[in-house]
């Protein structure tokens, strides 16, 4: 009978799951809201978020919808390690200052591919992407 009782309560659980398909995982932050957009069934999110732990950035890319939205679309760094870094992006925008807790924001307007690294630890160790839709 348990086993019964645990067979048609996972069964439950996927068909709630399944019928959420407009309702994406979480992904580190990509693709959590859904955001402005511009409709046309686009999974982007208008946020994302990117976890700066010890030496890495996780995910390292993501890819927001900005370029069309009223607000542009925001990105935001969060430390989860111990180690201090600071981020330094190759267009010349102002970027985080050397910290070790704590988070940083940056909100884009135009459409593009922004690359970023830790002035710290160097490219080769830590570096990243937005892509703005």
């Amino acid at each position: 009978m348990r086993f019964f009782v645990l067979v048609l309560t996972l069964a439950a659980g996927v068909t709630v799951a399944a019928s959420c398909g407009d309702f994406p995982l979480n992904n580190f932050g990509q693709g959590i809201s859904s955001g402005g957009g511009t409709g046309g069934g686009s999974d982007t999110s208008t946020t994302a978020s990117v976890n700066v732990g010890d030496n890495f950035f996780n995910p390292s890319s993501v890819t927001v919808a900005g370029s069309q939205a009223q607000n542009g679309a925001q990105v935001t760094w969060t430390w989860t390690g111990t180690n201090t870094h600071q981020i330094v992006w190759d267009d010349g925008y102002q970027g985080s200052a050397p910290i070790s807790v704590g988070s940083y924001q940056r909100t884009f307007q135009t459409a593009g591919t922004y690359t970023y690294y830790c002035a710290i630890h160097g490219r080769a160790v830590m570096s990243g992407s937005v892509q703005v839709q």
